[in-house]
């Protein structure tokens, strides 16, 4: 039976599959073997020849290779250092065995390889990401076996399926920003009761070609590719019945400007769902998305919870729901009505039945 408990647990597999691939890989390149004893960062990226700017991304796996156990952090003089527990031949890397039985049964078979395979291929079995100048994570096509683990990770279609269920007891119009691959528009679409509108808007052309393809049953689904830190496209003001922006709200920099906008788009009584990455909540999957995050070519421009909802507050938005899952931190707004809204907290049960997964892919 899918629960709370089994999403948790669901969730916390794809970050021990994330961080032992990372561990897999620090084998291979000799990175455990240079670990012999304690060093910093600076004198690792030395040694193993890493490009002197990627050091914040080295300390970045460090940290996951503290998570999965096989290294030890301390402090020396101020400065965190770092060594491997047990020696492992770089020849033959021990293989974390994934237990399919808590991901599968959200994600259906093939998701812990995908997970495995991918983030393996993209880091390179001699860490070659860290030595090449140029080389960053990309909202592109080359990197969407990537994305689509992370974005389709089960804490964060957790949130997106609560945001949406928001949104579509709010009308039929919906404007999904930073849709990327169209996963938000594809559960807008399932969990619409009649049919509805989307207008997806992203900066990447190969996001939106992926978006195209993918089916939306009872749904209009249209697209814009535009920069959102240029502004959002020209939009007819209280057009909308739901905003989302899931989980790319970190990369806009002038973050007020694109809330006014958003307001300005949505009807009175609409419903802004707003979700965000960086919640630092002590979770298993911590250490993967700084890591993660650290390899991205797009700047991002974090801010702490509690700054972001004064801002969502200052647009003129009344809050009136959050939830927090692991890292992962989700915000309900509204244009404002007269009538004072629900502060309860949605929980899994509340959607259960609503919905199905298999391989990562609304059916």
């Amino acid at each position: 039976m899918k629960s709370e408990e089994t999403l948790f647990t669901a969730a916390i597999e794809s970050a021990d599959i994330f961080n032992n691939a990372v561990r897999e890989v620090a084998q291979t390149s000799g990175l455990m073997t240079a670990l012999t004893h304690f060093r910093a960062v600076d004198d690792i990226v030395r040694t193993m020849g890493f490009r002197p700017e990627r050091a914040d991304q080295v300390l970045h796996l460090l940290k996951v290779l503290v998570a999965t156990g096989a290294v030890e952090q301390r402090q020396h003089g101020g400065v965190p250092v770092f060594r491997a527990k047990r020696q492992q031949t770089a020849s033959a890397p021990e293989r974390y065995a994934p237990k399919y039985d808590k991901l599968d049964f959200w994600y259906g078979e093939g998701h812990a390889e995908l997970i495995r395979n991918g983030n393996k291929a993209m880091l390179g079995d001699d860490l070659s990401f860290l030595r090449t100048p140029d080389a960053a994570i990309k909202f592109n096509g080359e990197y969407e076996t990537a994305w689509r683990t992370n974005l389709q990770n089960p804490l964060y279609d957790f949130g997106r399926m609560l945001a949406v269920r928001e949104m579509t007891a709010r009308g039929n119009r919906f404007l999904d920003l930073a849709c990327g691959p169209g996963f938000g528009a594809v559960r807008l679409a399932e969990f619409s009761e009649s049919a509805c509108t989307v207008l997806g808007v992203d900066k990447s052309t190969d996001f939106l070609e992926i978006a195209r393809t993918n089916l939306y049953p009872g749904a209009q689904v249209s697209f814009i590719e535009r920069d959102l830190n240029t502004g959002l496209p020209p939009l007819m003001p209280g057009s909308f019945d739901g905003v989302l922006f899931n989980g790319a709200f970190h990369f806009i920099e002038d973050k007020p400007a694109r809330l006014r906008e958003i307001w300005r788009a949505l009807r009175p009584g609409g419903v802004f769902a707003l979700g965000h990455c960086f919640s630092y909540s002590g979770f298993a999957d911590q250490a993967m998305h700084d890591f993660y995050f650290s390899l991205l070519k797009d700047k991002a421009y974090i801010l702490p919870w509690s700054t972001l909802k004064d801002l969502v507050s200052e647009a003129g938005f009344t809050i009136y729901k959050e939830f927090h899952r692991g890292s992962h931190s989700h915000l309900i707004a509204e244009r404002p009505l007269n009538e004072v809204a629900d502060t309860a907290e949605t929980t899994l049960a509340d959607i259960a039945g609503k919905f199905k997964v298999h391989g990562g892919v609304a059916q």
